[in-house]
């Protein structure tokens, strides 16, 4: 205000001359920003002001209010002079000049002829004085009008969710959203509401133009943010859940513009779901917010603040029906792409064939995306129904594809079969089992579980999923409580195979699992006991049982062995090692090609040594002869064997080295538990070009 107050006063004496002037900070990198210097005067007296005034910027309200931001505080009997101010095009002087009670630099005007939206115009402002007493030249400022407006649902979205900071990819470890305007106008967020469930915070007035996105942070993040954009910091921040949380944004008059009830379920992605990434919106101008139109960010720094989503897609979602599953036996639990229009959920657009009516239609209240059919009459057991979904809306309106349908059935005995556990994995790592869907039906494991008993006393019981989780048919299902360790322990797990979920504690020795469907009833079981392993296996840790096969003997001792040594001891997610297919074929060794030449030119370079068994728990010996007898190399020894496989030789010997131009014997020993005992020999040769 032109009165300077002095803040204290310091007196160095050991320094009475210097070449230099300056200041020295000493601070964390965190509070980088927290200060600043402004108008140091160092020698010569009080600072004397002579620059006149000059208007920074302009900022338009409404259609008959502009504010004027000046670059320092104006002398206010000047400043409030309307005719110090004119608008083009006709709009002339306006009828008040107010200066702002805690801002000295900022002037609202207010006109009484409206600005049209959408224009272009020139402020001209005069005579206008600082504090000094200095008197601005004409100025004049060109400005365009975008004038705010009242917001309808989706006007504004919640476009990006950062709940799990850390680890950091690159982006601050501090939560934040972002909001964008999806409209032509700019809105004003004065009053608007956001929250979750437990906090909400009034938001300011602060402009969002079109397009402009916006990140609401703590408001003590709000420096680390500013270098992304324009950021808000909130005094009242509601933390968000890194498991999942229901936000809401709602204008001044309490209506609801979007909701957002994110899960980590939403990052399809179980490493950065654990942290360091954002969700992202895939198309911010789809007002349908569920997990179709959202997924894990895929820029290198974990996430997109205050710019365009790395995974932003404007291709509308279909709408259509994905899946169905039977939830009782008169009950039909329906999974839409979309959150389906609660108004055209009625009976009459449901049709569920053969012989079965639709007497019921609810949509779930808190996953729109979830409809419950109630039939009549009950399902019958080994019948397959067709459900069909017919003049359904979506959330933004767009109508069901195509009469959508899908197959369910009432789950079988032994539709999900249990085929591969590992209940002794090596030490610090995790046991797994393996389902695999034998049926003729996509298999939806919402609501499945686990029952493991052993005779000690031990018991658990366990739900495999409470959201929905499909297995196709002829598809594998790895239930682990730590997928990363079972990809680091077997490296060739199938990807895409794993959901981790709570399992059983199960004991090294002996135990008995079940399975149970979404109905409670039992689906298949499996008493295991590690002597079920082969007998030459002196160390079970790490190593597998795996059945053997799918209809023969199901829960038979003798349908389950330990996974081959060549599989790596277990095959999570894809066909077990010692897997037998129903119809018997001979056993079988097999060279190829019948000549080979080592010689690197990428063609014949190597000998594949196939084999083909009707029968599990081999053990291979194989070797390589000169024509005349003589042992030359040793490619495996006493190894246990799947049914199938391949040995390579590349014509070296037990040196390493080269062997000459000729034939060559491939020896394979194999025997049994039993030692039963079976020999063959394949003839080979090795050529040079």
């Amino acid at each position: 205000n032109g009165t300077y107050i002095s803040e204290g006063t310091i007196f160095h004496s050991q320094t009475t001359t210097s070449s230099y002037f300056g200041v020295f900070c000493k601070y964390t990198s965190t509070r980088s920003d927290k200060f600043f210097f402004d108008n140091f005067v160092v020698t010569g007296g009080p600072v004397v002001d002579i620059d006149p005034p000059l208007v920074d910027s302009i900022q338009v309200i409404s259609s008959t209010e502009i504010d004027v931001f000046f670059n320092e505080p104006v002398n206010q009997s000047t400043a409030e002079q309307i005719i110090n101010y004119a608008v083009n095009s006709g709009i002339g002087n306006p009828i008040s000049s107010t200066q702002n009670t805690t801002n000295k630099s900022i002037i609202r005007l207010v006109i009484a002829n409206p600005l049209a939206n959408n224009t272009s115009y020139i402020l001209t402002v005069s005579n206008v004085e600082d504090l000094a007493g200095n008197t601005m030249l004409s100025q004049n400022i060109p400005f365009s009008t975008n004038f705010t407006q009242s917001a309808n649902y989706g006007d504004v979205v919640i476009n990006e969710i950062f709940p799990d900071p850390t680890p950091t990819q690159g982006l601050p470890d501090a939560e934040f959203i972002e909001l964008v305007n999806n409209t032509d106008n700019a809105i004003n967020l004065k009053n608007w509401v956001y929250g979750d469930a437990s906090t909400k915070v009034s938001l300011p007035e602060i402009i969002l133009q079109t397009t402009d996105h916006l990140i609401l942070c703590d408001e003590s993040d709000t420096a680390l943010f500013t270098g992304y954009g324009k950021v808000l910091g909130l005094s009242s921040w509601p933390t968000l859940n890194n498991s999942g949380d229901n936000l809401g944004l709602r204008d001044a008059t309490n209506n609801l513009i979007d909701t957002v009830p994110y899960t980590s379920a939403w990052y399809n992605d179980a490493d950065k779901a654990t942290g360091g990434w954002s969700l992202e919106r895939k198309n911010p101008k789809s007002i349908c917010s569920d997990a179709s139109n959202w997924g894990a960010s895929n820029n290198s720094n974990g996430g997109t603040p205050g710019a365009q989503n790395s995974i932003f897609n404007t291709i509308t979602i279909p709408f259509e029906l994905v899946t169905a599953s039977v939830i009782s036996p008169s009950s039909i639990e329906m999974v839409f792409s979309q959150r389906v229009e609660p108004t055209t959920v009625i009976t009459n657009n449901f049709l569920v064939t053969p012989s079965s009516t639709v007497i019921g239609a609810t949509v779930n209240n808190q996953n729109q995306n979830l409809v419950t059919l109630t039939v009549s009459p009950n399902l019958e057991l080994g019948t397959t129904y067709t459900v069909t979904a017919s003049n359904l809306t979506d959330c933004a309106g767009n109508g069901i594809q195509n009469d959508s349908s899908v197959s369910v059935s009432l789950p079988q005995k032994q539709d999900l079969l249990i085929n591969e556990i590992l209940f002794n994995p090596h030490t610090g790592g995790s046991d797994f089992i393996e389902l695999y869907n034998t049926s003729e039906n996509a298999i939806d494991l919402k609501n499945w579980s686990l029952l493991y008993f052993n005779n000690a006393g031990d018991s658990a019981h366990k739900i495999i999923s409470n959201t929905s989780r499909m297995v196709e048919v002829g598809e594998f299902v790895v239930l682990t409580e730590d997928s990363a360790n079972i990809k680091f322990e077997y490296p060739n797990s199938a990807d895409g195979t794993f959901l981790e979920m709570d399992l059983p504690t199960y004991s090294n020795a002996e135990g008995n699992i079940i399975v149970l469907n979404q109905l409670g009833d039992l689906n298949d079981e499996f008493q295991y006991n590690e002597n079920m392993h082969l007998e030459l296996i002196t160390d079970p840790k790490g190593v597998s049982l795996e059945r053997s096969n799918y209809s023969l003997g199901k829960n038979s001792a003798n349908n389950w062995h330990s996974a081959s040594s060549t599989s790596g001891y277990a095959t999570p997610g894809f066909e077990n090692s010692q897997f037998i297919e129903n119809e018997k074929t001979s056993s079988t060794i097999t060279l190829n090609p019948k000549t080979f030449s080592p010689n690197n030119d990428g063609y014949k370079d190597v000998l594949s040594i196939g084999y083909k068994f009707d029968e599990p728990d081999y053990v291979a010996t194989v070797t390589i002869h000169t024509a005349n007898g003589q042992l030359i190399n040793t490619l495996v020894n006493n190894q246990t064997i799947g049914t199938t496989g391949e040995f390579f030789w590349d014509g070296t010997n037990s040196n390493y080295e080269l062997m000459p131009t000729g034939m060559y014997v491939v020896m394979v020993r194999v025997f049994d538990l039993n030692n039963n005992q079976q020999v063959y020999k394949e003839v080979t040769v090795l050529a040079m070009p």
